[in-house]
């Protein structure tokens, strides 16, 4: 079955087996056991499933947003430049000029006002970070920031 004649431009299946489909100017659509439906008709610049099978999806000027079995929400105005799940339910987003924050329980932290580069999250709880020029540093559960690295790093996984 044809969805639309647009071509894919990103896609995931999420833990609990939902396939989640960009198909840019049409919109983000899910396909699970209930069929197949369109979750929002801006188009994603980017998306991620956390391990409990919640939704992250960053609609570009229409901000930050999240899906679960109770629907979808905003959860930041912001036009977030990368962003990565916890191990623990946490989210990591860069929101760009406004700093790196943290996102948990329906609140946030943020970590550092620098804008960082990259963003990774180890299953350990551990964030790596890319901050350019001033290096790569590492977040540790107690929530401690520390350099590890003075390089500019051109990414971090």
């Amino acid at each position: 079955m044809q969805i639309n004649a647009a071509n894919p431009e990103n896609g995931l299946v999420a833990p609990d087996g939902t396939l989640y489909v960009d198909f840019g100017p049409y919109g983000l659509w899910r396909r699970d056991a209930s069929g197949i439906a369109q979750v929002n008709t801006a188009d994603p610049e980017g998306l991620v499933a956390a391990d409990d099978g919640t939704l992250y999806v960053d609609f570009g000027p229409f901000g930050f947003w999240r899906r679960d079995a109770a629907g979808i929400v905003q959860i930041n105005a912001a036009d977030a430049e990368g962003f990565a799940p916890g191990a623990d339910g946490s989210m990591f987003i860069d929101f760009g000029s406004f700093g790196l924050w943290s996102w948990t329980l329906g609140r946030f932290s943020q970590i550092r006002t620098a804008n960082a580069e990259h963003v990774a999250v180890a299953r350990d709880g551990f964030v790596d970070l890319d901050f350019g020029p001033a290096g790569t540093w590492r977040r540790g559960p107690s929530c401690a920031c520390e350099r590890i690295d003075p390089a500019d790093a051109q990414s971090v996984a």
